[in-house]
């Protein structure tokens, strides 16, 4: 499609036109679209409510309605819709759409924490697996639906998705994806074979696009399930959605469809020049991904880490294994700067023991049961080993679940505790959530 023939981004353009205006605002929010501070404030003009130029997310007629279509056409979806809460709130959407009485829900391993959590608060039942070829061992007949993440934090694609997907329609599973770290993928060639269809499909161009933080779209892709959606969507997604953030979705479809292969060409060349650059002291593995930086050190990492961040450097996480650094078309320019930096610095080799996994060792919740609140105590977490696990929890970044609720909390998973209660999503309040004995 010809540049000048793509869909302006007219809710983007909608937004600002009231930001400009002269209208005077007896309406939320309660700025008044003031820059009152000259700093946080300064796009308050743009941070309106519903009114009758602006739309309703709940009930789209016009700016939003025709936004959600421009989403629809380039990812050839029947229906979608914005959400201004992340992908968390698209994905609880998406299985309370599919809940069925009696039928529990399949989750792959590396799902985010907010899939085991929508299941927990809509009482679902869920089994986890990891790899296609488990499935074949499952009884598929149990399951309403089945979520599957694709790419992975780091860009890995799922293995086997393809033959997971053919066995899963064949026994009338509807299937989930979670591709919140992939909505870039339609607009490069390289990267646009791993973009895959299913019943729903959960973007966020947040994460790898120029679109707000909290900016994630649920993509339908069955027409019979559209009323369904938009009632669990309605009843989930609060009434008070952020307009900067649909306008930045709005306009980042529309850069990204008018120059998006440019855009990404771009970071490819950037990444490979970073990676040539690099001394014998650091490897870039190499995913699927190429905006992923997946950067393995002769160093401790947590002292890389560390020292980056003295540096005003901030990558996107760390694990014992490797630092993680997100660019896109807006950074890539400053990985001159970073590899300069890496290169000047001399640390200590690496000594520190491979982090605490359960890849292998996931103890399969086959009856979860919704739990009562009144079921659940919180505990200091060094009095938590041999206790039963009731919150689930993972480092944060990723949010990925690594000790899930229902396990005992044994000597390894203890000692997980420990090292990474600082970090860790699912302590209440520093706390950890276990079943009362």
């Amino acid at each position: 499609m010809k540049n000048n023939k793509i869909p302006k981004a007219n809710l983007y353009q909608t937004v600002i036109d009231y930001g400009k205006s002269k209208a005077l605002r007896f309406h939320m929010p309660g700025h008044g679209g003031k820059n009152i501070d000259s700093a946080v404030y300064g796009a308050a003009s743009c941070d309106i409510t519903e009114l009758p130029v602006s739309d309703n997310l709940h009930r789209p007629e016009s700016v939003i309605k025709t936004a959600q279509k421009e989403y629809c056409r380039v990812y050839s979806a029947e229906y979608c819709h914005f959400s201004t809460a992340g992908a968390t709130a698209a994905m609880q959407t998406a299985i309370l759409t599919l809940k069925k009485k009696n039928k529990k829900v399949l989750v792959q391993k590396n799902s985010h924490q907010s899939v085991t959590n929508a299941c927990i608060m809509f009482g679902i039942d869920y089994e986890i697996f990891s790899t296609a070829e488990e499935l074949k061992n499952m009884e598929l007949g149990n399951f309403s639906a089945a979520v599957i993440t694709s790419p992975y934090y780091t860009g890995r694609i799922f293995k086997g998705f393809k033959s997971a997907y053919r066995l899963l329609k064949k026994n009338n599973v509807a299937v989930i994806i979670d591709q919140a770290h992939g909505s870039h993928f339609i607009y490069h060639p390289d990267l646009k074979k791993y973009f895959y269809n299913g019943d729903f499909v959960i973007i966020s161009p947040h994460k790898t696009m120029n679109t707000l933080t909290g900016g994630a779209v649920l993509l339908g892709y069955k027409k019979e399930l559209k009323d369904k959606t938009a009632e669990s969507f309605n009843m989930i997604h609060t009434t008070s959605p952020s307009y900067p953030v649909m306008a930045s979705l709005d306009y980042a479809r529309y850069i990204f469809e008018t120059r998006g292969t440019d855009i990404l060409d771009k970071v490819k060349d950037n990444v490979e020049t970073f990676r040539k650059s690099l001394n014998k002291n650091y490897e870039i593995e190499i995913t699927e991904d190429f905006t992923k930086i997946v950067l393995k050190t002769a160093f401790d990492t947590k002292e890389l880490y560390d020292k980056l961040i003295s540096k005003d450097v901030y990558p996107e996480m760390y694990t014992e294994d490797y630092l993680l650094f997100f660019v896109t078309y807006w950074n890539c320019n400053s990985l001159h700067y970073l590899s300069n930096l890496l290169n000047s610095i001399d640390l200590n080799r690496k000594t520190r023991t491979e982090g605490a996994k359960f890849n292998n060792k996931i103890n399969v919740i086959k009856e979860h049961k919704a739990k009562d609140i009144d079921d659940t105590e919180y505990i200091n977490p060094e009095d938590c080993l041999g206790r039963k696990l009731a919150v689930s929890v993972g480092r944060y970044p990723p949010g990925i679940t690594e000790i899930f609720e229902g396990e005992t909390i044994d000597q390894e998973r203890f000692e997980y505790i420990m090292k990474y209660k600082e970090i860790l999503t699912g302590l209440i309040n520093g706390k950890v959530g276990v079943y009362k004995k």
